[in-house]
């Protein structure tokens, strides 16, 4: 059920991409569930390259794809879970459509455009950050080239075929989930506590605010760069751009668009997901392509422009500042594919430019590559360095040993993500203790934080885990065998429960406990 959830995003946010993952955890494996991402990650490298080719030689345009492709944040998230990237190459897949229906209307064509602007709203609902400006500047478009009257007439010329997709589109729409939303927490976008957490409230001085903050964010020279001007400064980059804003920008805007929980603005760069940005070329020409495009653009990339704008625009104005925004931003930088392009063939006679532009994007993706520490191939320590004074020889073992292939066993260890997360083995613990057919109460910080408890539901499919929360586990009339407290150091003692303590986290990273009910309190479900 939507409501039978650890955490309120659960049920609110839309699955259109995510359900795509039960293809293999539906047989209780994890093994492939990153495909789709990766998949992804090709479409946007061959979308790119097809509409490039729209306006550029193959050489340009090859060029153009290798510079979106080798964005760091992207590279990071090609090898995720998440549906940022989804969105990513779903953008860059209504761009070509449109530009095939300006060549040529086709009704197939149309059918594919409407359910994919559909689909992206089930897949994010910043989708509609994008859907808005995409609809109005490529709706110019179209109607500019082909009145209303033309399409009044291929819709009636086809509408057979057109009720048919009514019922796809209705689903892609997620309506059923925001009529739920509005039924259960009053309005259609879910739990009003938890969206306050993200809205941004103080208007166009927000908005302006959260522009000037991505812009500085995206001045990202990646952190071998960071180190590298330490050296040469004694300062980084980061701490003096930090520094600039701190001086100039801040006694403007203060902490418009921020909220208590994440504090005020931080400028940050990690190679991960969740805090990387695109690199030098996302702010030195994938941010000038964009303006290019707008201004001495044909038609269609002054619209594609003008619609990346009108994102990161709309996202500025209804989120608040959030450190973790660079994946909602990532529409804005890898869809430019096309402005990107026209921008590179404007200098493509400087022969020494474009080689610094290819090198320049091959050396990006081969560090973002290695440098990633949710999945490094190479991590440099203190240990491998004393490993390899020692001995020499050794030392290609040792960076093997410490890259994600060497620590996962090649992935064989299904446990690896978890046991460094939780800090100890725990899910196998849980696995040994707990009998097949057992019902369990889980236990979470509650809704308004993230939980990991995929790795339990995946690894126990014979156990029946329902999400409770704390205050109600001091009922008599609780009907568990066990309680799983998974993050929380749940504060029970042994009069309240009348149970027994089979596990507790003792020094590990995060907190937990496991609980094994009194046979008189587990019996009351029989």
């Amino acid at each position: 059920m939507l409501t039978d959830v650890g955490g309120v995003w659960q049920s609110i946010f839309p699955v259109g991409s995510d359900i795509l993952h039960h293809i293999f955890l539906r047989f209780y494996n994890d093994y492939g569930i990153g495909i789709f991402s990766f998949l992804s990650y090709l479409s946007i490298a061959f979308g790119t390259y097809a509409l490039a080719r729209r306006y550029t030689s193959p050489e340009t345009s090859l060029l153009s794809s290798i510079v979106i492709i080798s964005l760091p944040e992207l590279v990071y998230q090609a090898t995720s879970t998440k549906n940022d990237i989804v969105v990513s190459a779903l953008a860059i897949f209504c761009f070509l459509t449109v530009h095939r229906l300006l060549e040529q209307v086709n009704f197939k064509d149309l059918v594919i455009l409407i359910l994919a602007l559909f689909w992206g709203i089930s897949v994010k609902t910043t989708w509609l950050a994008f859907l808005l400006p995409f609809s109005l500047f490529c709706g110019i478009l179209l109607l500019r080239k082909y009145p209303v009257k033309f399409w009044v007439q291929v819709i009636s010329h086809h509408w057979k075929q057109g009720v048919i997709f009514v019922v796809p589109v209705l689903i892609f729409s997620q309506f059923w989930l925001f009529i739920h939303n509005y039924y259960v927490w009053g309005t259609w976008s879910g739990m009003p506590e938890y969206n306050a957490l993200s809205k941004q409230v103080d208007g166009l001085k927000g908005a302006i605010a959260n522009l000037v903050r991505y812009l500085l964010q995206s001045m990202d020279v990646l952190e071998p760069g960071n180190i590298i001007v330490r050296r040469l400064i004694a300062i980084s980059f980061t701490e003096l751009l930090q520094k600039i804003y701190n001086t100039f920008l801040y006694p403007i805007f203060g902490d418009a668009a921020t909220n208590e929980r994440l504090g005020p603005f931080q400028l940050s760069w990690w190679s991960h997901e969740d805090m990387a940005w695109f690199g030098p070329l996302g702010f030195l020409l994938v941010i000038p392509a964009i303006l290019y495009s707008v201004i001495k653009g044909r038609k269609f990339l002054r619209a594609s422009g003008l619609t990346l704008l009108g994102y990161i625009f709309i996202l500025s104005y209804a989120l608040a500042w959030n450190p973790f925004h660079n994946r909602y931003v990532s529409v804005f930088f890898v869809a430019s594919g096309g402005c990107v392009a026209y921008f590179i063939k404007s200098f493509e006679q400087k022969k020494l430019l474009l080689n610094l532009v290819k090198y320049t994007s091959i050396l990006i993706l081969i560090t973002a590559c290695f440098i990633n520490v949710a999945k490094p191939l190479i991590t440099f320590n203190k240990d491998t360095y004393i490993a390899a004074n020692i001995n020499v020889l050794n030392f290609p073992y040792v960076i093997f040993k410490e890259s994600i292939w060497g620590q996962s066993k090649f992935g064989t260890n299904r446990f690896y993500y978890a046991d460094a997360f939780f800090g100890d083995s725990r899910v196998k613990e849980f696995m040994k203790l707990i009998p097949p057919g057992s019902q369990v109460a889980l236990v979470t910080q509650g809704h308004m934080s993230p939980n990991w408890v995929y790795h339990y539901l995946l690894y126990n499919p014979q156990v029946k885990f329902t999400p409770v929360l704390e205050t109600t586990l001091k009922s008599k009339n609780i009907k568990f065998d066990y309680i799983l407290c998974t993050e929380i150091d749940c504060k029970f003692n042994q009069t309240e429960l009348d149970g027994t303590i089979l596990w507790s986290a003792k020094s590990s990273v995060k907190p937990g406990k496991l609980i094994r009910l009194a046979e008189s309190r587990s019996n009351q479900k029989k």
